[in-house]
């Protein structure tokens, strides 16, 4: 935009209208330089976007723009925020015993909750792919929001499992003390 009414923006104005874009994603939780994508080459991904998107993209934010956005560094940043903080998608609509996923999308709200195995609050998808965050147990005011990241009827190993996939070891109430009782059951 900057370019078709100003000219050619400069890149202080670059990167201050790239911030306002991507000021929605910077509360959303970002991998660990650590993180491997299995499955998933992120050079790959970024060689493809650059050959589809980078001259369109040029001509809307300038090839220094373009190069900043496409770079592989920026894929995975973002690619990695997608994988952290999307939702399944599962309509109320059922299919035998299980829920089709229907897509999944990023709720910025929904992603700044925390994660507990005893969640104060539920995620409920309606039929046209919304979400909605209903409280489960009494909140006080101060009371963080929690929701379950993952099926929080697993066995404390298994949840401990799908958790590392989220890079945290949960210390919830309800881990303590299923820890504390396999401990207390082992002696």
């Amino acid at each position: 935009y900057q370019r078709r009414v100003h000219g050619n923006p400069s890149d202080e104005d670059l990167v201050s209208a790239l911030h306002s874009v991507f000021r929605p994603f910077l509360r959303l939780l970002a991998p660990p330089d650590s993180c491997q994508f299995e499955d998933f080459d992120v050079e790959e991904a970024a060689r493809m976007l650059r050959k589809h998107l980078g001259d369109r993209l040029a001509a809307l934010v300038g090839a220094a723009g373009a190069e900043l956005l496409l770079c592989d560094s920026n894929v995975r940043l973002q690619l990695g925020q997608l994988v952290l903080n999307s939702q399944a998608l599962r309509p109320q609509v059922e299919n035998g015993d299980q829920r089709q996923m229907q897509g999944a999308g990023v709720f910025v709200l929904q992603s700044c909750f925390n994660h507990s195995c005893n969640p104060n609050t539920e995620v409920v998808w309606t039929a046209d792919c919304c979400i909605i965050l209903r409280t489960n147990s009494l909140v006080r005011q101060g009371d963080e929001l929690t929701i379950s990241y993952i099926d929080n009827t697993q066995s404390l190993s298994n949840r401990k499992k799908a958790l590392s996939n989220y890079f945290f070891e949960c210390g919830c109430s309800k881990c303590v003390e299923e820890a504390t009782a396999e401990g207390t059951d082992r002696q």
